[in-house]
């Protein structure tokens, strides 16, 4: 049995209702303090620090990033190639975390060496 066709003024009413929850949800903002998965994608950045921020700021698992198909569909829609498994993300995001321990460990010895004093605090 089909279902009965909805009346015309049945139908301005939703069209009028969906605008309402339109407006509604435009008008509300965003938490600023966390960015979103879009924000990851605004240039060619390299793989490894893409995977790297979705995993460790998102909180996304290497199974997640893996197995998802709408990240996959982001990273094909900019033109990167994105490991498919868990092991790939995994060696992705260890060696961008090597590189990024490499760079920071020259930045702070250049710092050092032009004489700039560091503090340190544990907690």
């Amino acid at each position: 049995m089909d279902p009965p066709l909805l009346s015309p003024a049945t139908w301005r009413g939703s069209i009028a209702l969906s605008s309402q929850v339109y407006r509604a949800v435009a008008s509300v903002e965003l938490d600023s303090s966390q960015p979103s998965i879009a924000s990851h994608f605004k240039s060619k950045e390299d793989v490894g620090q893409i995977l790297s921020c979705m995993a460790a700021v998102d909180g996304l698992s290497f199974h997640v990033l893996a197995s998802s198909k709408a990240i996959r569909k982001g990273f094909i829609t900019r033109d990167l190639q994105k490991p498919t498994t868990t092991r790939g993300i995994k060696l992705k995001v260890m060696e961008y975390g090597k590189q990024a321990k490499e760079g920071l460990t020259s930045d702070l010895l250049k710092r050092r060496r032009a004489g700039e004093c560091f503090s340190l605090s544990l907690d």
